[in-house]
């Protein structure tokens, strides 16, 4: 059972690693926290900002795992849970990403190229939305639903 400190927590994504984690294993789930400050950032309102206030946004609300300025593929595929639950981020997935957008997938996606994910012609071919991204995080964050 996990104890949830009303300081440190108010977001719970429980999210399948079927990568990383074998059947027989008892932990078949990770779970990831998101702090009360991550989800400040996201307004209460139902204004919806910029798309460079929606993608810095985003981005910090994710990058968590470590904090460090890169979204890795752990980050990623919480992003992908939150906004797209019907398309699982796999391993393969994740290499053609990192290749699509001239990266590294050890490292993981700097904020330029997160904002290129957005913009055509990436967005044609990777099917992103921002606005659509912001708006389902966003919800996340106001239901504080736990997954």
């Amino acid at each position: 059972m996990y104890k949830i400190s009303p300081n440190s927590i108010s977001l719970i994504i429980a999210i399948y690693l079927f990568n990383w984690v074998t059947p027989s294993t008892a932990a078949n789930q990770m779970i990831i926290e998101v702090s009360n400050d991550r989800l400040n950032m996201i307004p209460n309102d139902e204004i919806i900002p910029d798309s460079n206030t929606m993608l810095r946004e985003l981005f910090k609300i994710f990058d968590n795992l470590p904090k460090d300025d890169y979204l890795n593929y752990r980050e990623i595929k919480i992003l992908q849970y939150i906004t797209n639950p019907e398309l699982p981020l796999t391993i393969q997935t994740w290499t053609w990403i990192c290749n699509t957008l001239d990266v590294n997938p050890h490292i993981g996606i700097d904020i330029n190229a997160f904002n290129s994910s957005y913009y055509y012609p990436i967005r044609d071919i990777m099917g992103t939305d921002l606005s659509r991204d912001w708006i389902r995080v966003n919800n996340k964050a106001k239901r504080r639903d736990v997954m």
